[in-house]
């Protein structure tokens, strides 16, 4: 039997303009890749622990129980917390399917008032390979300290300076055992609260920074030994406390701040950071020579002197960092026509990494 040449033709135009063609016509999809089923999948059974109202006197600690719950090999790559004042403890980092164990976390309470850490734990675990844990508490000092650090300002090379730190406690029992300081040119002793006029204080602790502090950023940690009975403890409790102190040492010249503290810069971006140099007597004086030293090259110094009545210079430290990343280190040296100060240093402090949230 002779096929029609008309139905061969109406077939044809079927096949190329009909719904079978616009099916032709359309992209292939291929359907979404869902995920694997022999994975392994970190399940905890909380991911935040609230302690409350807690001292300062001694860690506490707890733990985040968790399961492998999937269907392969769980490893953990990494623990890691915010804060050096939290510490995780883990048996081992490699877990069947079905197993589980629980991360051990102590915390150390510093500070006042309420406070969160976070230990971010990353595996193998799909989907997503970091879980956040957090820890909470409301921090109630058992001994508080006021200022709770120290900072004397600007002060003229050659002087020294006497500062009270007030110590206040509701436990009768309590007593500072001992005080030191990490730097000798700070000088630091404890004395009752009547002797230093203050009745009402538990103990002051005397902090004098002695004439031998050297130009630039003087630093010290007080560090104190505090015994005693807090509320809920079983018996008398023995801790350690740090209190900060600082001072910005100058000479004949002044600067505001005491170095170029670029902070946080995201890669590939600049640094612009601005420090004023003054006479704190209102003298005039001239940068004769200035040099950088920092790890990230190619910085540059602007000098332009103050305008008003105020005498001095704005120094403006600029640049690009480039492909550097990692801490920014350095100093700026300057030399004035006043030359019984010598040269003046003033250092670089920052870093380049990438910015969270960005």
């Amino acid at each position: 039997m002779t096929k029609s040449p008309l139905r061969m033709v109406t077939l044809s135009l079927l096949l190329t303009s009909g719904p079978w063609a616009m099916a032709q016509q359309r992209p292939l999809t291929r359907p979404l890749t869902p995920p694997p089923t022999e994975a392994a999948r970190i399940t905890f059974k909380e991911t935040m622990i609230d302690f409350g109202k807690i001292d300062d006197t001694r860690p506490v600690s707890c733990e985040f129980r968790f399961e492998n719950s999937g269907k392969a090999a769980l490893r953990i790559a990494e623990i890691k917390a915010s804060c050096g004042c939290t510490a995780t403890e883990l048996s081992k980092k490699i877990f069947a399917p079905g197993e589980g164990d629980a991360l051990k976390v102590d915390w150390t309470p510093k500070g006042t008032g309420r406070q969160a850490k976070t230990i971010d734990v990353t595996s193998n675990s799909q989907p997503g390979g970091k879980i956040r844990l957090t820890v909470k508490a409301e921090i109630d000092p058992y001994v508080e300290f006021e200022p709770g650090s120290l900072d004397f300002g600007q002060v003229k090379y050659g002087t020294a300076q006497v500062a009270h730190i007030v110590a206040r406690c509701a436990d009768p029992t309590m007593e500072i055992v001992s005080v030191t300081s990490t730097n000798p040119v700070y000088h630091v002793r404890v004395v009752p609260g009547d002797e230093a006029g203050q009745p009402e204080a538990a103990a002051v602790v005397v902090v004098s920074l002695t004439n031998k502090a050297p130009k630039g950023r003087v630093g010290t940690s007080v560090r104190l030994k505090i015994r005693g009975n807090p509320p809920g403890s079983s018996g008398p409790v023995t801790y350690d406390k740090s209190i900060y102190t600082k001072a910005s040492v100058h000479g004949e010249i002044q600067t505001e701040p005491y170095g170029f503290l670029v902070g946080l810069v995201p890669p590939k971006g600049s640094v612009d950071q601005d420090v004023k140099i003054i006479h704190p007597e209102g003298k005039g004086f001239s940068i004769i020579e200035s040099r950088i030293e920092c790890s990230v090259e190619g910085l540059t110094l602007d000098i332009q002197p103050l305008t008003g009545e105020e005498r001095g210079y704005t120094m403006i430290l600029k640049g690009p960092v480039g492909d550097f990343l990692g801490r920014v280190t350095g100093k700026v040296t300057l030399l004035t026509d006043l030359f019984e100060e010598g040269p003046v240093e003033l250092p670089i402090m920052g870093i380049v990494r990438p910015v969270a949230g960005r």
